[in-house]
């Protein structure tokens, strides 16, 4: 991620799948634990385009960035255990 930022990537968000997401700026960087699921995992496909969409609705609706991206390991982490 630090490297990303040195060649002028003003947000990095990096996916870790079973291991949760991590995120860096200028100002702040974090990593969100994934959350244990109740249901075993059976697919995950369409985790990505899930945690896409989930951050997009997170931030659409003024979520701040830690927050939308809470929702959206919360939503790709929950669509794996369907097909």
């Amino acid at each position: 991620g630090q490297e990303l930022l040195k060649k002028g990537v003003k947000n990095i968000i990096i996916t870790l799948g079973e291991k949760g997401v991590y995120f860096a700026n200028s100002d702040e960087n974090f990593f969100i634990e994934a959350f244990k699921l109740k249901k075993p995992v059976i697919d995950t496909t369409g985790a990505g385009d899930a945690f896409n969409g989930a951050l997009t609705v997170g931030l659409a609706n003024n979520l701040n960035i830690k927050e939308a991206l809470n929702f959206a390991n919360k939503i790709a982490g929950i669509s794996t255990t369907k097909l």
